[in-house]
């Protein structure tokens, strides 16, 4: 057996790929709601990227628990 000594693991996501789903949708509303200035838009769409950036915290959540199970179904090649 040849060993390379280069310390890479590589890992194959197990599981359902829903996470990136997720972590998309998620970067898409953050990076509205940082090229937007909130604060000058009417209050009815003030809310509604309020409750966009509450979606975000869900959806975060979920990637974290998406990934948990991923990485335990995972695959692992040193």
């Amino acid at each position: 057996m040849m060993t390379s000594g280069n310390g890479e693991m590589i890992i194959k996501l197990g599981g359902n790929e829903a996470y990136i789903e997720e972590i998309g949708e998620a970067l898409r509303i953050e990076e509205f709601r940082k090229k937007t200035n909130i604060t000058q838009l009417p209050e009815n769409i003030q809310n509604i990227l309020n409750n966009k950036q509450a979606e975000v915290r869900e959806r975060r959540r979920r990637v974290r628990e998406l990934l948990e199970d991923a990485i335990k179904d995972s695959a692992f090649f040193i």
